[in-house]
């Protein structure tokens, strides 16, 4: 089969181990379909995975973005809600509300991310304190 016969798609297939970074605008709206089912990513906990695949599918259809550009989202917003179930994340959340969050998002649209390993929790921590802190300090 030749190179042209191949399909572009297949061409472009995300490495697991370095999802490409996406902007913290494109993950903040895979926050705001999972907050349009009733649910946020500070009861990360309860979450389940019938929510997840309600969110993936939503986003799928709602952006009209490459399908690449589209699975590092999701990929990147699967590990999100999975590090947000760490004590250190969810305290991050509950001590500082909406700037805690956006420092979170903003972390992990721009993290490396392996996805066997998800995001570390101490690293995604660091990066958000290190976005709060200007916020705390303009206030």
């Amino acid at each position: 089969m030749t190179r042209s016969h191949v399909d572009s798609d297949a061409l472009e297939a995300i490495d697991p181990t370095d999802v490409p970074r996406v902007t913290a605008r494109e993950l903040a709206l895979a926050v705001k379909l999972l907050q349009e089912l009733g649910k946020s990513l500070e009861d990360a906990a309860s979450l389940t995975d019938e929510d997840v695949r309600r969110v993936e599918a939503a986003f799928w259809h709602h952006l009209k973005r490459h399908r690449v550009r589209k699975t590092a989202v999701l990929l990147r917003f699967r590990c999100l809600v999975e590090v947000c179930r760490a004590r250190r994340i969810a305290g991050l959340m509950s001590d500082h509300g909406r700037d805690a969050m956006n420092g979170i998002l903003s972390a992990a649209a721009g993290l490396r991310l392996n996805t066997s390993w998800g995001f570390s929790p101490q690293k995604l921590a660091s990066a958000a304190m290190a976005a709060i802190a200007p916020a705390s300090v303009a206030a």
